[in-house]
């Protein structure tokens, strides 16, 4: 449990202060309703006294006159108990949804902000569950909590007022009852925690095989192969592997919670039989006597509470520090402005060599490439070769280990990563298909423009630069239209129309460099000859980095970067690669004869 480095009183305060400044009114109004529930809780107490005080009388009571006010008053109080309650109970539920969208935020926000790297480390990924499971309950147990011990705390010390004064000894007597409680509940909670995080990776792995099952994207191939009752099976092994740590787990809690409370109980009594037998020896009066079963009682309840919230806030503390230090790795947003495209002239990497997170071994090796504005470069290799790779460092989405990646302007070179992020046009060759609105699949390209007044006109141009405008005008609603199958008014895309909307994604942009990484995959012969007229065309006052398994459509490219194992080790246009007779004449040969064969 290395992630464990926040103070408990720190994470309570991140707690305390997120459901503050979430749900400032709503919190201030429960807090309102306990303490009014400890105010009245003492005025039951005074008027039972005075009921007990007037049937205790020499006097005796000869009529209802003088215990009618009393009794008025009582019920008065009971209904102002009653309403308090009512109103508590119904604002928490605004509350845990103030609080729950608060807390996604917070944690979202770490989300996307996090270097893309840290999504290739297993860890992370750990921690990334752990929040998300404690983003919701936990926080708002740990509030709740907090305010019914502020409660508790108010009206046991008006009961120990009372007690102080009637009774020392049986006050005592009930917070030396109250300590075996709270040192259960602590050393529960703390089990608890210690099981939940050691096998976070084995729930993470269940909730993987529960999205193979229910999600659409592997329904098909889930079908297919008829793997669902497998899938299923291991899902059950993994709940029952878990129940079966969670019954070894209760039953110790079981024991240690059953002897706290009999110790409890027995104390509990004891102090009732000191209060009896002062009453029976003449030290104290009937009506102070009843009143003080009443607040021992009151203060026996009080205090089993403020024991279950205090166990409770040292337990979702446990839980809430996963989620406090994961939300420590925030970090502010890069304000940076986009580079100016008109000055840009060239994109290179310079004996670049990186390696994924917890890999020894690097996937790029010393790689040296470049691409200038009006260029088409492409990037070719069997798979593995680190194309892709390569791709994502030009875009700036991982920091290289060595050597530098430097976008060239007519103002010097640049080499902050987001700036250069937001400048250029990417289309990943495990594209995002946005199951909303085809205007918002390519509005997405660029945000930053999304309000300007030409943005549908640079939609749909966007579209018909990607072949893709007469599919989306044909939709029942257009562009508004929403997509996908997830939702009962979406419609579907074929593969190839999901991956041409990517790429209009990329184009809406108009960036002064594209890099597109397997962008016609999905789609025919004739379409991916279409989509290349359309990079060519694109190519005038542009650079465009394209990668590739088909050689074919690469013969017109300025140059060609040839890659094997992490390593550059061929350069040249089609005709000097082929006139090497190398990797990359072998890899031609071997698709043109297949080509020639089917």
């Amino acid at each position: 449990m290395s992630d464990r480095r926040l103070p408990l009183w720190r994470v309570l305060r991140s707690a305390a202060n997120l459901v503050w400044n979430a749900s400032r009114r709503e919190l201030v109004l429960l807090i309102g309703t306990q303490m009014v529930s400890a105010v009245a809780l003492i005025a039951q107490l005074y008027l039972a006294k005075r009921v007990l005080e007037e049937l205790t009388t020499d006097e005796g009571i000869e009529s209802f006159d003088v215990l009618g006010p009393i009794l008025v008053i009582l019920v008065l109080v009971r209904i102002v108990v009653g309403l308090s309650s009512v109103v508590a109970s119904e604002t928490q539920l605004v509350v845990h949804e103030r609080v729950h969208r608060a807390a996604a935020l917070e944690m979202y926000a770490v989300a996307v902000a996090v270097e893309l790297a840290q999504y290739d480390d297993a860890d992370f990924h750990d921690r990334l569950s752990r929040a998300q499971n404690n983003i919701e309950q936990r926080i708002w147990s740990t509030v709740w909590s907090l305010v019914a011990l502020t409660s508790a705390i108010v009206t046991l010390v008006a009961l120990a007022a009372v007690l102080v004064v009637l009774a020392p000894l049986v006050l005592m007597l009930a917070l030396i009852g109250a300590i075996p409680l709270w040192w259960v509940r602590r050393r529960n909670n703390a089990a608890l925690y210690r099981l939940s995080y050691k096998y976070t990776a084995e729930d993470r792995e269940r909730e993987y095989l529960e999205e193979l099952l229910v999600d659409r994207e592997p329904a098909a191939e889930v079908r297919a192969y008829d793997v669902g009752p497998e899938l299923a099976s291991r899902i059950d092994q993994l709940f029952l592997d878990r129940v079966r740590r969670m019954r070894a787990l209760v039953r110790k809690r079981i024991a240690w919670s059953g002897l706290a409370s009999v110790v409890s109980t027995l104390i509990a009594v004891g102090s009732i039989a000191v209060l009896v037998q002062l009453i029976i020896s003449g030290q104290m009066s009937v009506a102070d006597g009843g009143v003080a079963i009443l607040a021992l009682q009151q203060s026996a309840v009080r205090l089993a509470s403020m024991s279950a919230s205090v166990g409770s806030l040292g337990g979702a503390a446990l839980f809430l520090e996963d989620y406090a230090v994961f939300v420590r790795q925030a970090v502010a947003p890069p304000d940076v402005d986009v580079l100016d495209g008109e000055k840009f002239t060239g994109l290179r990497l310079d004996d670049v060599t990186f390696s994924y997170p917890g890999q020894a071994e690097p996937v790029l090796h010393s790689v040296d490439l470049s691409v200038s504005r009006g260029e088409l470069v492409a990037l070719v290799g069997v798979n593995g070769s680190g194309k892709s790779t390569i791709a994502k460092l030009m875009a700036g989405l991982y920091q290289v280990d060595s050597g530098q990646v430097v976008w060239e302007t007519d103002d010097g070179p640049v080499t902050d990563r987001a700036r250069i992020r937001r400048t250029l046009g990417l289309v990943f060759q495990q594209f995002l298909r946005y199951e909303l609105s085809a205007l918002d699949n390519i509005e997405f390209g660029d945000l930053a423009s999304r309000r300007s007044g030409d943005s549908r006109d640079r939609a749909w141009a966007a579209l018909e630069a990607a072949g893709i405008a007469d599919v989306i005008r044909a939709k029942p609603d257009g562009i508004e239209g929403r997509l996908g199958r997830s939702f009962a008014e979406g419609s579907e895309l074929s593969a190839g129309q999901w991956q041409r909307l990517g790429i209009a994604r990329a184009f809406y942009r108009d960036a002064p460099l594209l890099l597109l990484d397997e962008p016609t995959a999905a789609v025919d012969a004739k379409a991916e000859e279409e989509l290349f007229n359309v990079v060519r065309t694109l190519q005038h006052g542009r650079a465009v980095v394209l990668i590739t398994h088909r050689m074919a459509t690469v013969r017109d490219a300025d140059r060609i970067y040839v890659l094997d194992a992490g390593r550059v080790v061929e350069v040249g246009t089609h005709d000097e690669l082929i006139a090497m007779a190398g990797h990359y004449a072998e890899l031609y040969e071997i698709q043109a004869r297949a080509y020639r064969d089917a």
